[in-house]
């Protein structure tokens, strides 16, 4: 025996045991139930909001009628209603301490804006004054200078590997290397005589910065050993960005095997 459902009008088949069966599922019995009471709800607040109507309740100040859902929780129908309700009513002496109490916090908060601190550059060691007190970082405000900053605190805790800051010196330089391939990098390179330094960070047009870790000036190309872990794609993007908007070759090598010297010859003739 087959039947049309109740709720979405669609066929389905009415087994024996169950020949009072209206629904084709429990969702649409639910969907039934729930329409139904919420019905009900309805009507029975539009009893209560014609009850309310017969005998609503009004402002004390302005004596305008409140709304049935204002109507449980309020008196008045704004705020100014209720202070100039208050006032009329309050007498001299509290007014006057009302008075008061307000002008010594007002000369506490003055007092509080009137207090500088001195804050001394821990980068250029420039002085400036402030409002707030500095909890841990003490910068002038220069973005060079916080960035200078920022990374000499968060160097050894962003875990990128396994031996970091190694101090490297060569014939020209001396420098702080930040992983175990950029020292591999660095000892291959003056193997072959080839010339190499520690480049500074460059400004991109997001707003963030970027650092290669070598640069060839013969070659005039930048060089960025990098492990395959979390955030790989991110810095890729980043390179690809430095490259259009600084017009050079950036080289990421993301093998270990790699960081030679013959290796990277093979990738400047193609």
């Amino acid at each position: 025996m087959k039947r049309n459902c109740k709720e979405c009008n669609t066929k389905f088949n009415v087994p024996k045991d169950q020949r009072n069966k209206i629904f084709c599922g429990f969702i649409c019995s639910k969907k039934h139930v729930d329409r139904i009471a919420s019905k009900k709800a309805k009507i029975k607040r539009e009893l209560k909001e014609l009850e309310y109507n017969k005998n609503p309740k009004l402002c004390k100040h302005c004596l305008k009628k409140l709304s049935f859902y204002d109507a449980k929780s309020k008196k008045f129908c704004n705020r100014s209603c209720s202070a100039s309700y208050n006032n009329k009513r309050m007498s001299k002496e509290t007014r006057q301490k009302q008075v008061k109490s307000l002008k010594e916090t007002n000369s506490k908060k003055v007092a509080q804006i009137k207090i500088r601190w001195i804050r001394v550059c821990a980068v250029c060691g420039i002085i400036t004054i402030h409002r707030q007190k500095a909890k841990k970082i003490q910068s002038c405000g220069d973005p060079e200078c916080y960035s200078k900053l920022m990374s000499s605190l968060m160097r050894g805790r962003t875990g990128g590997s396994t031996k970091q800051f190694i101090t490297y010196t060569n014939n020209n330089l001396t420098c702080s290397l930040d992983s175990s391939w950029e020292l591999l990098m660095a000892q291959d390179l003056d193997k072959h005589n080839i010339l190499w330094s520690r480049p500074s960070s460059f400004l991109l047009s997001n707003k963030r910065r970027y650092t290669p870790d070598f640069y060839l000036p013969d070659y005039d190309v930048y060089l960025d050993p990098k492990a395959y872990r979390r955030g790989y794609l991110k810095q890729i993007e980043k390179i690809k960005l430095f490259e259009k908007e600084y017009s050079t070759r950036c080289f990421v090598i993301s093998d270990k095997n790699n960081l030679t010297w013959s290796y990277i010859k093979t990738i400047l003739l193609n």
